[in-house]
């Protein structure tokens, strides 16, 4: 029979091998799909097929995936960062900011939720929160370019955001 969480770890590496080496979409998603077969309670294969379903346009079946990837593990902030893209996507911003920031909850050093959440901002105008974002993943790295450009753009289209508008401090991991 033989342990399923390590048959499906070597479906997800199998997938990912796939993904690297261009392999074609049909092949890398069937070997996520079985690794979700294995283990029909671990969200890490949902995760993995809601960003192929992104790269591959398909953005209502990325966002099912992460709400599968949430419904199984709603602390794990890949889920929400998923679901964010995937509304991002599909221009329903105001879910998408709201999915992000659940992912800088779940984990202040979320580098690109930060700046994902911040860029949906700033598609929306949002210029005092975009910044705030931009400036929480600049602290996180300051050489981050997505994040430089993201301060650059905000502050040269609004004010600076209210000294009560910092993002809370980054946890230790």
């Amino acid at each position: 029979m033989g342990d399923p969480l390590a048959k499906a770890k070597e479906f997800i590496l199998k997938g990912v091998d796939a993904e690297r080496k261009w392999r074609g979409y049909e092949e890398i998603l069937a070997h996520y799909e079985n690794a979700a077969r294995e283990t029909p309670q671990w969200h890490e294969p949902w995760n993995r097929m809601s960003t192929l379903f992104r790269r591959y346009s398909q953005y209502e079946r990325s966002l099912d995936a992460a709400e599968s990837a949430i419904k199984l593990a709603p602390q794990d902030p890949g889920g929400w960062y998923n679901k964010g893209l995937a509304l991002k996507a599909l221009e329903r911003p105001q879910e998408s900011i709201d999915a992000l920031a659940k992912c800088v909850e779940l984990d202040p050093r979320h580098i690109d939720g930060w700046v994902n959440k911040g860029t949906v901002h700033v598609q929306q105008k949002q210029w005092k929160e975009g910044l705030v974002c931009g400036r929480a993943a600049l602290k996180l790295d300051p050489t981050y370019h997505s994040a430089i450009t993201l301060e650059k753009i905000c502050t040269a289209a609004g004010p600076e955001p209210p000294s009560g508008g910092a993002p809370p401090a980054a946890k230790a991991h």
